[in-house]
């Protein structure tokens, strides 16, 4: 038999190659720009299926033992009904971006790989974003999406807080179209007030945006940077906090941000997403 110590060894490197079997038997999905997501139907057996989502929870969403995991509270019928017709109007009207594997290429060469940036195609669901915006404790004055995609959070966010709510993303086509189905929404919704910016969110986002409270960031931490080079979210830390305004709330979604002075871990919960495998992604909440 083999000894203890081996075993140990053994196992992670089972379930990954478990984890890479899953993948290779799902037909691969077609993903295309946050929010718009054309999928085929993928085959998986139940068994590799389960362990698969266990793996990816575990090295993206785990909880560790110092963390608070708080449940978000239902939302009301009233808020549910008005979120639910605003998402039947981003399916209407709202394009659909089907970018080809070369496309996407092109587009991380031209605009993500310079500022050591990654491509980020999942999209929490909007209902569950709600309950997460209606939970907040803090004031509202002002709410920021950092990988804003197709916009539609931030739209959701306009519907909920009278203050203005700011996206911004990097991509240019994900940021024409978000810029068309705002376009094609407001004929038949006018509340709130969404403002899309297409651009770098370290330089190009206005002193108005960065003095808002609530920052949502669904950047993915990126591998092998060149040496000295910080992952984005820690970068636009460092420009949040030389920017005077109140108390933030800063949402992070499926990763931890680094310990800086004056970065408060205060709880997680865990939300829907709709990526290929819809599994559920652990949103930490910090104050700054």
């Amino acid at each position: 038999m083999w000894p203890l110590c081996r075993w140990r060894m053994a196992v992670p490197l089972l379930l990954v190659l478990i984890a890479q079997l899953s993948r290779s038997l799902s037909t691969n999905a077609f993903l295309t720009a946050r929010g718009g997501i054309v999928a085929r139907e993928a085959y998986r057996p139940k068994l590799i299926r389960a362990v698969s989502k266990t793996l990816q929870k575990t090295a993206g969403n785990s909880l560790r033992p110092s963390e608070r995991l708080v449940e978000l509270p239902a939302l009301s019928e009233a808020r549910t009904q008005e979120a639910t017709a605003l998402i039947r109007e981003f399916d209407r009207l709202y394009p659909r971006v089907a970018l080809k594997q070369h496309e996407m290429r092109a587009e991380y060469q031209a605009h993500f790989r310079p500022q050591a940036s990654s491509q980020a195609w999942e999209e929490m669901d909007p209902l569950s974003f709600v309950q997460l915006f209606s939970a907040e404790e803090l004031p509202i004055e002002g709410f920021v999406d950092v990988g804003s995609g197709l916009g539609k959070l931030v739209v959701m966010a306009s519907s909920i807080a009278t203050v203005p709510c700011w996206g911004v993303e990097l991509s240019p086509i994900r940021a024409a179209a978000a810029a068309e189905g705002l376009k094609r929404l407001a004929h038949s919704w006018r509340k709130g007030e969404v403002r899309l910016v297409q651009g770098n969110c370290l330089r190009d986002l206005p002193r108005e945006a960065l003095e808002a409270s609530h920052f949502l960031l669904t950047m993915r931490r990126v591998g092998k940077l060149p040496a000295g080079t910080r992952q984005v979210a820690e970068r636009f830390l460092d420009l949040l906090a030389a920017t005077p305004g109140p108390t933030r709330t800063v949402w992070s979604v499926g990763k931890r941000l680094e310990p800086r002075e004056g970065l408060e871990h205060v709880s997680a919960s865990f939300l829907r997403a709709q990526w290929s495998d819809a599994e559920d992604v652990l949103v930490h909440r910090y104050t700054l």
